[in-house]
C-alpha cells in the first residue's frame, strides 16, 4: 500500500534545511520501508547552479563526430551523380559503369581513381581531384599537347632563341662596322667583347 503524506500544512510549505529551500517533501510508505521524496526548489535560489542529471551524455569528441558521419554516410546517405557537375567541372566525365573519370588525366595519365573511375560521388572528392597536384600536373601536360608554343618548355626555348639572336645580331653589327670603318679584323675581338 502506497501512502502520501505531504509534511506541513500545504504542499507549498517552504522547510528550509541549511542552504537549500524545499518546495514540499513527500513520504511514501511501502510495507518495510519508508521512502521521503524531496523537491528541490533551486530556481528561486541566488548562484545555485544544479548537478547535471546522471544520464548528462559526454562531449564528443573528433574522432567521434568523423566516425558517426562515415557510418551516417556508408547506411543512410543516398549519393548519386549530378549532371549539373558536368558543367561546372568541364573535365568530368560520367558513365554508369565506371562512374565518375577525368578527360584530362585519362588522355594523360595511366593509372589514379579518376582513370579507372571514382564512385564516391560527393562534389567534395570531385574538388578534391581538381586540387591534386598530379592532376594540375595533368592539366599542364595536356595543354601543352594541345599548344605546344605555350607550354612552360617552348617559352623557355623561346627565351633562349631570342638571346641567341640577339647576340648574332650584336656580332653582325660589329662586323659592318669594322668593313665600313676600313679596320682591320683582329679589332672585331676588341668590339665583341665591348658588347657584353
Amino acid at each position: 500500500m502506497i501512502n502520501f503524506q505531504p509534511m506541513g500544512e500545504s504542499n507549498t510549505d517552504l522547510i528550509q534545511y541549511g542552504r537549500l529551500v524545499f518546495l514540499h517533501i513527500v513520504v511514501v510508505e511501502f510495507t518495510g520501508f519508508t521512502l521521503i521524496y524531496v523537491e528541490i526548489m533551486d530556481r528561486f535560489l541566488l548562484n545555485y547552479h544544479p548537478p547535471p542529471p546522471p544520464s548528462a551524455k559526454r562531449a564528443k569528441t573528433e574522432e567521434d563526430k568523423r566516425k558517426q558521419q562515415r557510418q551516417y554516410d556508408k547506411e543512410v546517405r543516398v549519393c548519386e551523380y549530378l549532371p549539373k557537375w558536368g558543367t561546372e567541372f568541364l573535365w568530368l566525365r560520367f558513365s554508369a559503369k565506371t562512374g565518375m573519370t577525368c578527360s584530362i588525366c585519362s588522355a594523360v595519365d595511366e593509372m589514379g581513381p579518376f582513370v579507372a573511375g571514382c564512385k564516391n560521388y560527393k562534389k567534395s572528392t570531385i574538388i578534391g581531384h581538381e586540387k591534386s597536384e598530379s592532376h594540375q600536373v595533368n592539366v599542364k601536360t595536356y595543354n601543352a599537347k594541345l599548344d605546344p608554343s605555350k607550354s612552360d618548355m617552348a617559352r623557355a626555348v623561346g627565351a633562349q632563341n631570342k638571346l641567341q639572336i640577339y647576340r648574332l645580331g650584336l656580332q653582325f653589327r660589329n662586323v659592318h662596322a669594322l668593313s665600313k670603318k676600313d679596320r682591320p679584323y683582329t679589332d672585331y675581338a676588341m668590339f665583341c667583347d665591348s658588347d657584353w
